[in-house]
């Protein structure tokens, strides 16, 4: 389907359409693209909590068969993550593409004294290539107000997940190329990790992507990591963003077509794909302009203090509640 979008064809297809069309190609003939790894950056949404062996691995396409064992296609992760999510876990353990990938050393942290909400997984590829895959911000208020804290301190908990799961993969296979991917605050984590990580590691990294990840502060261009690994980083926002153009971003951005506007643009399902590619935009929408990340740093600069204690204060009444509490409870 084609839509008329400032006098040039915009096609409504997106990611799930892609798993349609390239499917059945295996990595060794189509190499891995930026497609895929929002794809992994999702993949690695799934729970797999006794279902991926402590000290092994099993195929993507095993893992997904357990997990439906237990969920279906019809559930709902929460009011924060995609509703086409489930169905492309349905999908894409059928594909010839990613059956076969191997999947290991899924971690889960949750720690409310902390305000700490992290989750990681490692996919290995047929030619040996790690994906290393972090998760956003799930439906609990623990990681809401982690979340909140990432305007305020120079890390957050996650962040130092992130760095530590890095590492810890990187000794486990000390030689196979890396990628690093994740959506909203995953994504945040994928560049943070890449840019902390010692030098042996960095050089390891083919790219590390954020799918419409939160930004950083400015101390964190000032790192000789990131002037290393600058040019390996790649920032996704689509052109009615809300979430990647808060705090500054990092490395290469990338402006993509969403076939929605508001809170919706921030799903990458909702993001426009051709061939191997998203489809880009040549600048954020009127109403989404670089004018309003920079108003929105001038507040955050002046206020966040302020807004992360009041913020705080107001979730500290919630948190105190079971770690299971959703933010629709």
């Amino acid at each position: 389907v084609l839509i008329l979008d400032r006098r040039r064809a915009i096609n409504s297809y997106n990611a799930i359409d892609y798993l349609d069309w390239r499917g059945d190609l295996s990595f060794s003939a189509s190499p891995f693209n930026e497609v895929d790894a929002f794809l992994c950056s999702q993949i690695a949404t799934a729970d797999f909590t006794s279902i991926i062996p402590e000290k092994g691995e099993i195929t993507l396409s095993e893992a997904f068969d357990e997990y439906f064992k237990i969920h279906s296609v019809e559930d709902s992760l929460g009011v924060l993550q995609s509703q086409y999510v489930v169905g492309m876990y349905d999908k894409v353990r059928h594909t010839k593409r990613f059956s076969s990938v191997r999947l290991r050393h899924q971690v889960n942290l949750y720690n409310k004294e902390k305000s700490e909400q992290f989750s990681a997984l490692t996919m290995v590829i047929p030619d040996g290539s790690m994906v290393i895959g972090f998760r956003g911000t799930d439906d609990t208020i623990i990681g809401w107000k982690e979340d909140c804290n990432l305007s305020v301190y120079e890390t957050v908990p996650a962040q130092k997940d992130a760095l530590d799961y890095l590492s810890s993969e990187a000794s486990f296979d000390n030689s196979s190329p890396i990628t690093i991917c994740g959506h909203s605050k995953g994504g945040n984590l994928s560049l943070y990790s890449a840019v902390k990580a010692e030098k042996l590691i960095r050089n390891r990294i083919v790219k590390a992507y954020s799918f419409d990840g939160p930004g950083f502060r400015p101390s964190f261009f000032q790192s000789e990591g990131y002037a290393d690994i600058q040019d390996r980083l790649s920032t996704y926002w689509s052109q009615n963003s809300l979430v990647g153009v808060l705090l500054e971003s990092a490395g290469k951005v990338e402006i993509v077509h969403s076939r929605v506007f508001g809170t919706l643009a921030h799903d990458g399902f909702n993001w426009t794909v051709m061939g191997t590619s998203f489809q880009r935009e040549k600048r954020l929408s009127d109403f989404f302009s670089r004018s309003l990340q920079e108003a929105l740093w001038r507040t955050l600069q002046r206020r966040r203090r302020s807004l992360s204690l009041q913020s705080s204060s107001m979730l500290s009444r919630v948190v105190d509640a079971p770690l299971s509490l959703s933010l629709p409870e």
